[in-house]
């Protein structure tokens, strides 16, 4: 009989055990998809973080690397443009540096009229002499030189002293005059200093 009864315990006891581990089993089948869920997400969330920041640091670095071209680009054209070879241009302002100027008198000359408007000019010309004998000559021949000048500017309008172009072709006009009544190319260049439209 005590053989019965510890046969009726252990069956029970190990048909407990097996139902207990099988409700074991249960819960951790039914808490492992959302703990794997609950762990899959948690490891994007750090791999998006991680990318994320990885993506920062790479924008970061390409604007550097890009704002440290820009500067060596613009560091190198500033230092070209200041010390760089010298161009035609600038050995022709270096030329015309180094010749001899004659200064004249100034002139007043009343402009030709435009749209009703009459204007007058108060102008120091210079005169950029191809050499020093050229001087001379100059002097020799001052007061035809003013009257060649004179007329050249009578001839001249408003509009030709304002604007750059204009003032240029005015001082080729009168330096081919002058150098047509001496003859020669004694006067390479005219300047005006001083020009004042009354």
């Amino acid at each position: 009989m005590a053989d019965t009864e510890s046969k009726e315990l252990e069956t029970k006891s190990s048909t407990g055990g097996g139902q207990e581990e099988d409700k074991r089993e249960a819960l951790d089948k039914q808490a492992s998809p959302e703990s794997t869920e609950e762990i899959s997400a948690a490891a994007g969330q750090e791999e998006a973080g991680k990318k994320s920041t990885m993506s920062t640091g790479e924008y970061l670095l390409i604007t550097l690397a890009v704002l440290l071209i820009v500067i060596v680009i613009g560091g190198g054209m500033f230092i070209w443009a200041r010390y760089g070879t010298i161009d035609g241009e600038q050995e022709a302002t270096l030329d015309r540096a180094q010749r001899p100027l004659y200064q004249l008198n100034p002139f007043f000359v009343p402009l030709k009229a435009q749209a009703g408007v009459e204007k007058f000019l108060r102008v120091t010309i210079s005169l950029e002499l191809s050499g020093e004998g050229s001087s001379q000559v100059v002097v020799k021949q001052m007061e035809q030189i003013r009257g060649t000048l004179l007329q050249t500017l009578l001839s001249a309008v408003p509009k030709d002293i304002e604007y750059p172009h204009g003032k240029k072709a005015l001082m080729d006009r009168m330096r081919t005059s002058v150098n047509h009544f001496l003859g020669k190319d004694l006067v390479q260049g005219i300047r005006f200093t001083n020009a004042v439209l009354l």
